[in-house]
Protein backbone atom coordinates (compact mmCIF):
# COMPACT_ATOMS: atom_id res chain seq x y z
CA UNK A 1 0.00 0.00 0.00
CA UNK A 2 1.32 3.43 -0.96
CA UNK A 3 0.69 6.07 1.70
CA UNK A 4 1.03 9.83 1.54
CA UNK A 5 0.94 12.33 4.37
CA UNK A 6 -0.26 15.90 4.08
CA UNK A 7 2.19 18.42 5.55
CA UNK A 8 1.34 20.11 8.80
CA UNK A 9 0.21 23.59 7.93
CA UNK A 10 -0.56 26.86 9.71
CA UNK A 11 -3.62 27.32 7.49
CA UNK A 12 -5.53 24.36 8.93
CA UNK A 13 -7.14 26.74 11.43
CA UNK A 14 -8.98 28.39 8.52
CA UNK A 15 -12.54 27.11 8.51
CA UNK A 16 -12.90 27.51 4.73
CA UNK A 17 -9.61 25.99 3.60
CA UNK A 18 -11.21 22.78 2.33
CA UNK A 19 -14.31 21.70 0.43
CA UNK A 20 -15.77 18.59 -1.23
CA UNK A 21 -17.14 18.56 -4.77
CA UNK A 22 -20.41 16.83 -5.66
CA UNK A 23 -18.30 14.09 -7.30
CA UNK A 24 -16.45 13.24 -4.10
CA UNK A 25 -13.24 15.19 -4.63
CA UNK A 26 -11.85 16.78 -1.46
CA UNK A 27 -9.68 19.87 -1.85
CA UNK A 28 -7.48 20.73 1.14
CA UNK A 29 -5.18 23.73 1.47
CA UNK A 30 -1.87 22.72 3.05
CA UNK A 31 0.79 25.41 3.09
CA UNK A 32 0.79 26.88 -0.45
CA UNK A 33 -0.64 23.80 -2.22
CA UNK A 34 -4.19 22.51 -2.60
CA UNK A 35 -4.27 18.72 -2.47
CA UNK A 36 -7.07 16.99 -4.37
CA UNK A 37 -8.14 13.74 -2.71
CA UNK A 38 -10.69 11.32 -4.14
CA UNK A 39 -12.95 10.39 -1.23
CA UNK A 40 -15.68 8.76 -3.32
CA UNK A 41 -14.27 5.20 -3.03
CA UNK A 42 -13.86 3.01 0.04
CA UNK A 43 -10.24 4.16 0.34
CA UNK A 44 -9.00 7.71 -0.27
CA UNK A 45 -6.30 8.56 -2.79
CA UNK A 46 -4.52 11.77 -3.74
CA UNK A 47 -5.56 12.52 -7.31
CA UNK A 48 -3.71 15.78 -7.88
CA UNK A 49 -2.28 19.05 -6.60
CA UNK A 50 -3.06 22.65 -7.45
CA UNK A 51 0.29 24.44 -7.33
CA UNK A 52 0.90 28.13 -7.89
CA UNK A 53 0.34 30.15 -4.73
CA UNK A 54 3.45 31.72 -3.20
CA UNK A 55 2.13 31.89 0.38
CA UNK A 56 -0.25 29.79 2.43
CA UNK A 57 -3.75 29.10 1.16
CA UNK A 58 -6.37 31.06 3.12
CA UNK A 59 -9.55 29.84 1.39
CA UNK A 60 -10.76 27.12 -0.96
CA UNK A 61 -14.14 26.24 -2.44
CA UNK A 62 -15.61 24.10 -5.21
CA UNK A 63 -18.36 25.48 -7.42
CA UNK A 64 -21.56 23.57 -6.65
CA UNK A 65 -23.45 25.02 -9.62
CA UNK A 66 -24.82 22.28 -11.93
CA UNK A 67 -22.30 21.29 -14.58
CA UNK A 68 -19.45 23.25 -12.98
CA UNK A 69 -18.43 21.02 -10.06
CA UNK A 70 -14.91 20.68 -11.52
CA UNK A 71 -14.30 24.44 -11.11
CA UNK A 72 -12.78 25.59 -7.83
CA UNK A 73 -11.30 28.77 -6.41
CA UNK A 74 -8.55 29.46 -3.90
CA UNK A 75 -7.20 32.50 -2.10
CA UNK A 76 -3.79 32.98 -0.55
CA UNK A 77 -1.77 35.33 1.60
CA UNK A 78 0.22 36.09 -1.55
CA UNK A 79 -2.72 38.32 -2.48
CA UNK A 80 -4.04 36.19 -5.32
CA UNK A 81 -7.36 34.52 -6.02
CA UNK A 82 -7.01 31.62 -8.45
CA UNK A 83 -9.66 29.77 -10.40
CA UNK A 84 -8.81 26.16 -11.25
CA UNK A 85 -10.11 23.24 -13.28
CA UNK A 86 -9.79 20.37 -10.80
CA UNK A 87 -10.16 17.72 -13.52
CA UNK A 88 -6.92 18.86 -15.20
CA UNK A 89 -5.27 20.79 -12.31
CA UNK A 90 -5.00 23.72 -14.72
CA UNK A 91 -5.14 27.37 -13.71
CA UNK A 92 -8.12 29.02 -15.44
CA UNK A 93 -7.73 32.60 -14.23
CA UNK A 94 -5.87 34.59 -11.60
CA UNK A 95 -6.93 37.77 -9.80
CA UNK A 96 -4.08 39.74 -8.19
CA UNK A 97 -5.59 43.14 -7.36
CA UNK A 98 -5.13 42.60 -3.60
CA UNK A 99 -1.38 41.97 -3.62
CA UNK A 100 -0.36 45.50 -2.62
CA UNK A 101 -2.63 45.87 0.44
CA UNK A 102 -2.49 43.33 3.31
CA UNK A 103 -5.82 44.63 4.67
CA UNK A 104 -7.71 43.59 1.53
CA UNK A 105 -6.27 40.08 1.19
CA UNK A 106 -9.07 37.59 0.59
CA UNK A 107 -9.35 35.32 3.63
CA UNK A 108 -12.61 33.54 2.92
CA UNK A 109 -14.29 32.26 -0.25
CA UNK A 110 -17.68 30.70 -0.74
CA UNK A 111 -19.79 29.90 -3.80
CA UNK A 112 -23.46 30.85 -3.79
CA UNK A 113 -25.74 29.02 -6.20
CA UNK A 114 -29.04 30.69 -5.42
CA UNK A 115 -28.94 32.59 -8.70
CA UNK A 116 -28.89 31.56 -12.37
CA UNK A 117 -25.07 31.87 -12.38
CA UNK A 118 -22.75 31.12 -9.45
CA UNK A 119 -21.72 34.02 -7.20
CA UNK A 120 -18.49 34.19 -5.24
CA UNK A 121 -18.42 35.83 -1.82
CA UNK A 122 -15.11 36.92 -0.36
CA UNK A 123 -14.09 38.42 2.96
CA UNK A 124 -10.98 40.45 3.85
CA UNK A 125 -9.45 41.26 7.29
CA UNK A 126 -10.60 44.87 6.92
CA UNK A 127 -14.17 43.60 7.18
CA UNK A 128 -14.81 44.12 3.47
CA UNK A 129 -17.24 41.56 2.04
CA UNK A 130 -17.86 41.37 -1.68
CA UNK A 131 -20.15 39.28 -3.85
CA UNK A 132 -19.67 38.94 -7.61
CA UNK A 133 -21.62 36.98 -10.19
CA UNK A 134 -19.30 34.67 -12.09
CA UNK A 135 -19.73 34.60 -15.83
CA UNK A 136 -17.31 34.32 -18.73
CA UNK A 137 -16.99 38.12 -18.75
CA UNK A 138 -16.62 38.78 -15.00
CA UNK A 139 -13.74 41.17 -14.39
CA UNK A 140 -11.70 41.15 -11.20
CA UNK A 141 -10.03 44.52 -10.85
Amino acid sequence: MHERSLPASPNWYCSRCSDVSSGGLLGVGAKSIIYLIDVSASSCSVSGELVGHKDFVSGFSFCHHPGQSHICVSSSNDGSVRFWDSSTAALIREHTAHQSDRQTLVRFLQWHNSFSVPWLRSHAPSGFIQMRPLTATTQFA
